[in-house]
């Protein structure tokens, strides 16, 4: 995707900043739109290229008018652990924005979680069925059905993105990765749910961000596509790596999951990349020690700022 007008709600999180700085790179001009609850202005030298509006994604008006002009609309904003009627009222909002605006595209960010059980054995393909556990994985999985009518409603081609586990600079300790880099710093205990043998695929937000725009530019009609590494790493694993590059001397504690959290009770959920790769034409390369290394310099530097 390049020299294209982009909105992009909730650009100031994690995965909307950095998708930001990809597309600013690759000569778009962005819109971005968020209400700040969960992230912060964010930054950008972007040479003019970048537009800000705070607002919130339910206001159809507001959305409508930021809208304009538009491509496509990234749809990034988000409530962890919120209200999930939201999230269905805001599918719906950039769906008529985007039908309003002419935009010839939606890209949504959904999640692996969609899956459930499904395929733990084997790296889960797209073809899979869905087999959400929470009201969260419900939802997404609701949006991504009505983001995909739009294509035979409104000729809205829609790029259904299944995230697994992003990570890297910039992200807040709400995420796993952060939250035990930053006991490890501080030589805290690292309590892990359950026994720690759970095995999942992380990705590295550069790797992310260039297979989020590939498969943007490349998705006609309505598709699902794995963000995915296509690697495993136990729970356990992710700190021991952790422990050893931080130098830390924190325990390893273990303790039961939360109460009505089913998803950390998967023992496997790993992302197959044989779409992505026919698609975008690559598989992430980043494996998980570079990329916490990677996190682990970018948090070091700031600290000595």
């Amino acid at each position: 995707m390049k020299n294209a007008r982009v909105l992009i709600t909730g650009g100031a999180g994690f995965l909307g900043r950095n998708i930001t700085r990809g597309l600013i790179g690759l000569g778009n001009e962005v819109v971005i739109f968020d209400n700040l609850s969960f992230g912060c202005k964010p930054g950008l030298s972007d040479g003019g290229k970048v537009t800000w509006i705070e607002g919130d994604v339910q206001d159809e008006a507001s959305m409508c008018a930021a809208a304009g002009g538009c491509d496509a609309i990234f749809h990034y904003a988000g409530v962890i652990g919120g209200d999930m009627s939201a999230e269905i009222a805001s599918a719906q909002v950039v769906a008529k924005a985007a039908a309003n605006a002419g935009c010839t595209k939606i890209v949504y960010a959904s999640s692996c979680a969609v899956y459930g059980r499904a395929a733990m054995d084997v790296a889960v393909t797209e073809d899979h069925p869905a087999e959400p556990l929470s009201e969260y994985a419900v939802v997404k999985r609701n949006n991504e059905a009505f983001f995909s009518s739009l294509y035979e409603s409104h000729g809205i081609s829609a790029a259904l993105l299944r995230y697994f586990n992003p990570y890297g600079p910039g992200q807040d300790d709400r995420m796993v990765i952060p939250r035990f880099i930053g006991r490890a710093l501080n030589g805290e205990p690292i309590v892990i749910y359950g026994s720690g043998e759970q095995l999942r695929d992380f990705v590295y937000i550069d790797d992310a961000v260039r297979a989020t725009i590939a498969a943007a530019g490349n998705v006609e009609g309505a598709e699902v596509v794995n963000i995915a590494g296509g690697r495993e790493s136990s729970v356990a694993g992710l700190v021991r790596e952790i422990i050893d590059l931080t130098g830390s001397a924190s325990a390893l504690e273990f303790a039961p999951a939360p109460p009505r959290r089913r998803d950390m009770e998967i023992d496997r959920r790993i992302g197959s990349t044989a779409k992505l790769e026919k698609i975008a034409g690559f598989v992430p390369p980043t494996n998980l020690r570079d990329g916490l290394q990677y996190t682990l310099d970018a948090i070091t530097a700031g600290a000595a700022q």
